[in-house]
């Protein structure tokens, strides 16, 4: 591994540029790595933005709708069940190469959840965004790791 091996997986610039995919015996096409470029950073995206949400929605549901602890323990229930039976139900399903296309809609549909949750004025509006919310979650994360 070394100095510059340890420096590759340690530097946020050399992580997105992917260097050391670059430095082994074997590196990708140019293509495949393109598409892998790509595919990095739209999980990053992904993420940033799920781990966001996931930390601000006890704050927003305390102070919007007076959540109680045991109110949010089971809003996070509701959302840990549902991305288990999604992922259970339907995304292990998805057919090979279907995978890319399935991610794409599911983003797409991070855009009304998080504005459902965002304006929700009642705890039906928010529960709606939630599970759609909790749809795109459970399906992004296996098709990008299938991918």
């Amino acid at each position: 591994l070394g100095f510059q091996g340890a420096i590759d997986l340690l530097s946020p610039f050399r992580l997105f540029q992917f260097s050391a995919i670059t430095r082994r015996k074997h590196s990708p096409s140019r293509e495949n790595f393109q598409n892998l470029k790509v595919l990095g950073l739209v999980y990053f995206l992904y993420l940033f933005l799920f781990s966001g949400l996931e930390y601000t929605i006890s704050f927003l549901t305390h102070q919007r709708f007076h959540f109680s602890r045991m109110q949010q323990g089971k809003m996070f229930f509701f959302i840990g069940i549902t991305m288990a039976v999604i992922q259970g139900g339907y995304a292990r399903r998805i057919k090979p190469g279907n995978e890319i296309k399935t991610v794409k809609m599911a983003m797409m549909l991070l855009i009304p959840a998080f504005l459902l949750i965002g304006w929700a004025n009642n705890v039906t509006m928010l529960y709606v965004g939630l599970l759609i919310y909790s749809f795109a979650a459970a399906v992004v994360v296996p098709c990008l790791s299938a991918t």
